[in-house]
């Protein structure tokens, strides 16, 4: 199609659908070259009295190419698709956030006037967070307890802590729900010792997940960087 453009303004006044490239009053009757500008244009779209965004070479509109812009914020990117998507300056950068080794972008960033910047105390905050829910897991997944004479396998979620405790006050014996060394579960009756033995084996088992998670925290209060972070594996070491 062709436009013609106000000079001034960049104002689309007028658009002729002609597929051929066209020029002055072919285009339009009413066209002044001291005041209008033919454009030939292939993959943009403005209507009448809209601005013409596109930069114009040898009297043809230049084709978009996509664009990334990243928010300022969270890094999260946002394809500009055409002339009329704009950066919000204000809120968007096309600086590209800091990225790992495999080309992905890096979590816990955030844009400044020198550039992107890695924020340490959230990421650290997140790893806390990841401590607490790998502790509550191992606590959850249970322990060893020779109770019974032979090794046997107790979960050790909310429900059975609760359940052990009120067993414990009943001075019975009871059946408990356990594995064996072949990992059979099943219900095997215990005597008041035996559910005591099996409660402290527990306790123990809960301590020490604990005192696992406040050394990883320790050490993570003492870090002074993201790399060092990153280097962290806290799924190891929680026996």
């Amino acid at each position: 199609m062709n436009y013609i453009i106000e000079k001034e303004s960049n104002k689309v006044l007028w658009i002729n659908s002609d597929p051929q490239q066209l020029k002055g009053k072919t285009v339009w009757q009413e066209f002044d070259e001291t005041l209008h500008e033919v454009v030939y244009v292939l993959h943009y779209n403005p209507q009448v009295q809209e601005t013409f965004l596109a930069p114009v070479v040898d009297g043809m509109a230049v084709d978009f190419q996509p664009k990334s812009v990243y928010d300022k914020k969270t890094a999260r990117e946002r394809i500009l698709q055409d002339w009329n998507d704009k950066m919000d300056s204000v809120l968007e950068t096309e600086e590209k956030p800091i990225l790992d080794e495999e080309g992905n972008v890096l979590p816990h960033q955030f844009h400044t006037n020198a550039g992107w910047r890695l924020n340490l105390d959230q990421k650290k905050k997140d790893c806390i967070q990841r401590i607490n829910q790998i502790c509550s897991e191992k606590i959850s997944g249970g322990f060893s307890s020779s109770a019974l004479g032979s090794v046997h396998h107790y979960a050790f979620d909310r429900d059975d802590q609760l359940n052990l405790n009120s067993s414990v006050l009943t001075e019975e014996s009871l059946p408990i729900q356990c594995k064996d060394g072949a990992n059979q579960e099943s219900f095997q009756i215990h005597t008041p010792d035996q559910v005591r033995k099996v409660l402290k084996d527990g306790c123990l088992h809960k301590a020490r997940m604990l005192e696992r998670a406040n050394q990883w925290k320790a050490k993570i209060a003492e870090i002074g960087s993201i790399e060092e972070l990153q280097e962290m594996d806290f799924a190891s070491d929680w026996i």
